[in-house]
């Protein structure tokens, strides 16, 4: 080893010059069997404009108050929805991770060995039948999706999320996940 002093990697190698890693990880989660969910909602959206219209065609009273229910009732839709999301944080080395309020993990970060995707696949069968056919046509298509799991010290899987997601979202997520811990100092079991 020679005297001289180390150049850093690139700029912020240096853990004095580093900032605090950030408290917390909170990010949404979609689950897959959700997904498209929210076009029926505009489905119905589409017909109660249709039928406020109706309405105020034959008295306009009527379809003014009509107006006014609908815009009440989508704003207390908007706000009781609460959106499901993954926390994790670390607090004097234990890391938590809740799942929609829901405590998945609480333990030491250093007994965390791994964050793991545990990939699935979901089939989706769709019927189309044809004008003049006699019988619907079924086409099965698989759909990958993934959760999130942690390997703790004693090699056992600890599932971070109840649902899954599409295959994309769960990368995205993962990844995002692991810089955050390693953030907080934390190194997989085959990197110590």
């Amino acid at each position: 080893m020679s005297d001289t002093p180390r150049m850093p990697y690139r700029e912020g190698d240096d853990p004095e010059a580093r900032p605090a890693p950030p408290p917390h990880f909170e990010r949404a989660w979609v689950d897959v069997n959700d997904l498209g969910g929210s076009w029926a909602f505009y489905q119905v959206l589409l017909t109660a404009v249709i039928g406020v219209g109706l309405i105020s065609a034959a008295w306009p009273p009527a379809g003014a108050l009509a107006v006014l229910v609908a815009g009440v009732l989508l704003i207390r839709r908007h706000r009781q929805r609460q959106p499901v999301t993954l926390r994790a944080e670390v607090r004097d080395g234990v890391l938590s991770v809740r799942f929609h309020g829901q405590v998945m993990l609480e333990a030491p970060l250093s007994s965390v060995r791994d964050v793991v995707v545990d990939r699935t696949e979901i089939q989706r069968v769709t019927y189309h039948q044809g004008v003049g056919e006699p019988m619907p046509n079924t086409q099965v298509s698989g759909v990958s999706a993934g959760r999130l799991a942690a390997r703790v010290a004693e090699d056992r899987a600890v599932r971070l999320t109840v649902t899954a997601t599409n295959d994309s979202a769960c990368m995205e997520v993962f990844g995002k996940l692991r810089v955050f811990l390693r953030a907080h100092g934390w190194k997989p079991a085959d990197e110590r």
